[in-house]
C-alpha cells in the first residue's frame, strides 16, 4: 500500500495543479495532520541526446510535499550515494530514492534557482561518479549508454529526480542556510532489462569460451573478438530511422538479434574485453566516411567505437565500420587496431569525451600486426618490461603446474620453482605462466608448497 501510495499522490497532485485547484484545500482534511506546509520538494531531468549534449530542466508541475516520499535508505557520504545509484542502475530498477544528510552548504543559497541549480550540479557529479571506468564489464561505459537517451521518450529525459527539502516561500530562503538535508528520488530509463543483461552475459560467456582463448596473449583476444562482431554482427538499417525501437542502440541486439546500430557494436565489444580483462573505451563522436563506401562523405554522423589496449597504448576500433566491409566483401580490418594520424582522418570525438580521451596515450600509428610482439619489450623470461604480458603463446592453454613444461605436473615442478627462486638456471623450457599456482601471478615459496601439497592430496 505504501508503494501505491508514493505512485499515485504525485500523479493526483499533478491532476489538481492541471485543475487549478488551491493546494491548501487539498491539505486541509486528513493530509495536514502529517504533511508539513513548509516543505516541499522540487524536481528535475537530465535529457542525454545522441550527440552527447546533456539539458538539465525542471518539473514545476510536480512540485509535491516531502512527506509523501519514504527514500529507500539513508547515505552518509558522496560516494555511498554514487555507488548506491549505480548498484540500482546496474540492477535496472526504474525507481529508487535515498536520504543524504549534510548533503550541501546552503549558505549562499537565496532563491529556488540557486537551490535547482545546487541540486542538479549534485545529481552530476553523482552520475560522473556512478559511471566511473573500472574493471567491471557491466559499469563505466557500459552503464552510461545503458541509459535510454531522451530522444527515444515522448515527454521526458533519461533521468528524472524529484528532492527536497526546500522553502515553499522565497523569502524564507533567508533561513535556508548551513548543511542541509537532501532527498533524491530518481524514475530512470533503459534500452533494456535486468534479465536481457542476464541472457546477454549467459551468450558472451558461451562466445568468449567457443574462442578458446586461454593462454592467448591480449593481441590474440583483442583480435579474435573484434572478428566474432564484425562478421557475426550486421548494421541494423531497417530501424535506423525507427525511434520507436531503441533496442537497436545496445549489446543486446547485436549479440542475441545480430543487428544493433554503432553503439551496440562499441558497448558489446567494451563488455567483452572488459570481461577479458583488457581495457577499453567507448568513443562517441562523429564519423565522416560512409560506412559501406568511405569515400562518400557523410558530414555529422553521430558514431561510436573503442580505443583498446594493447602493451603499454591504446588503438582505435572500429567494428562498426568493419563489419561493412566484411558484408561488402572487402575484409574487415580496415579499421582494426589503427593509430590516430589515420583513425581520426574520418573519426572526431565530441568534446567533452576529448576531454577524457585526450588523458589516454593513444598510438599515432597502427598497431603493426604482422609483428604483435613488437610493442613489447621482452626480459629474458619473456615477459614485457612495460606491461607483464608474457610472449605471444602458440594459442594453446597452459597446464597450472607444469613448470618444466613436460605434460604433466609433478615433483620436478616444485624444484623447478625452488631453481627459479634460488636464481638457478631453469632450462629453456621452464613456464612462467604455469608457476603461478596459487594464481597470483607471483612466483613465490608458496606456489612450489601447493604443487607439493596437491601431489600429496592435502587441502
Amino acid at each position: 500500500m505504501k508503494m501505491y501510495l508514493k505512485r499515485i499522490i504525485p500523479i493526483l497532485l499533478s491532476a489538481l495543479l492541471c485543475l487549478n485547484m488551491p493546494f491548501a484545500a487539498f491539505a486541509e482534511g486528513e493530509v495536514a495532520d502529517f504533511v508539513p506546509a513548509e516543505t516541499v520538494y522540487g524536481s528535475g531531468w537530465i535529457n542525454v541526446s545522441q550527440n552527447g549534449g546533456v539539458t538539465f530542466g525542471s518539473l514545476e508541475s510536480e512540485i509535491m510535499p516531502l512527506s509523501y516520499y519514504e527514500p529507500d535508505i539513508t547515505v552518509t557520504s558522496f560516494d555511498a550515494a554514487a555507488a548506491y545509484m549505480r548498484e540500482c542502475m546496474i540492477a535496472r530498477m526504474t525507481n529508487f530514492s535515498f536520504e543524504w544528510a549534510d548533503a550541501y552548504d546552503a549558505t549562499n543559497v537565496n532563491s529556488k534557482e540557486e537551490l535547482k541549480q545546487v541540486v542538479a550540479d549534485i545529481v552530476a557529479k553523482l552520475q560522473a561518479k556512478a559511471y566511473e571506468h573500472g574493471t567491471d564489464p557491466e559499469g563505466g561505459d557500459y552503464l552510461e549508454l545503458s541509459l535510454t537517451a531522451g530522444v527515444f521518450l515522448p515527454g521526458g529525459g533519461t533521468i528524472k529526480w524529484s528532492y527536497g527539502p526546500m522553502p515553499a516561500n522565497p523569502e524564507d530562503y533567508s533561513k535556508f542556510n548551513g548543511m542541509q538535508k537532501l532527498i533524491l528520488d530518481f524514475t530512470v530509463n533503459y534500452y533494456t532489462t535486468r534479465e536481457q543483461e542476464d541472457e546477454l552475459n549467459r551468450k558472451i560467456d558461451e562466445v568468449i569460451t567457443s574462442l578458446e582463448l586461454d593462454g592467448k596473449t591480449n593481441y590474440e583476444k583483442v583480435k579474435a573478438v573484434h572478428d566474432w562482431i564484425a562478421t557475426h554482427v550486421t548494421y541494423d538499417d531497417e530501424h535506423l530511422t525507427d525511434d520507436t525501437y531503441p533496442l537497436k542502440q545496445t549489446a543486446y541486439a547485436a549479440m542475441i538479434n545480430g543487428t544493433s546500430v554503432c553503439q551496440g557494436y562499441a558497448t558489446l565489444f567494451y563488455k567483452m574485453m572488459l570481461k577479458l580483462g583488457i581495457d577499453c573505451r567507448v568513443v562517441t563522436g562523429f564519423g565522416f566516411g560512409n560506412k559501406a563506401e568511405p569515400g562518400q562523405t557523410v558530414q555529422g554522423e553521430a558514431h561510436a567505437w573503442n580505443i583498446v589496449k594493447i602493451c603499454d597504448k591504446y588503438y582505435n576500433v572500429d567494428c562498426t565500420w568493419d563489419s561493412n566491409y566484411y558484408e561488402g566483401g572487402r575484409g574487415y580490418t580496415a579499421y582494426f587496431l589503427k593509430g590516430s594520424t589515420n583513425f581520426d582522418k574520418d573519426h572526431t570525438a565530441y568534446d567533452d569525451v576529448k576531454e577524457w580521451l585526450n588523458t589516454y596515450k593513444v598510438s599515432d600509428t597502427d598497431f603493426d600486426t604482422s609483428n604483435p610482439d613488437a610493442v613489447h619489450d621482452y626480459d629474458p623470461s619473456g615477459r614485457c618490461t612495460k606491461c607483464g604480458e608474457m610472449k605471444e603463446s602458440s594459442g594453446t592453454a597452459v597446464l597450472k603446474g607444469d613448470v618444466n613444461g613436460n605434460g604433466e605436473v609433478e615433483l620436478g615442478d616444485a624444484v623447478a620453482i625452488l631453481r627459479y627462486l634460488a636464481k638457478l638456471d631453469v632450462g629453456e623450457t621452464f613456464v612462467e605462466k604455469a608457476a603461478y599456482f596459487n594464481d597470483d601471478e607471483v612466483i613465490d615459496l608458496s606456489d612450489a608448497v601447493a604443487i607439493l601439497r596437491a601431489l600429496a592430496h592435502l587441502s
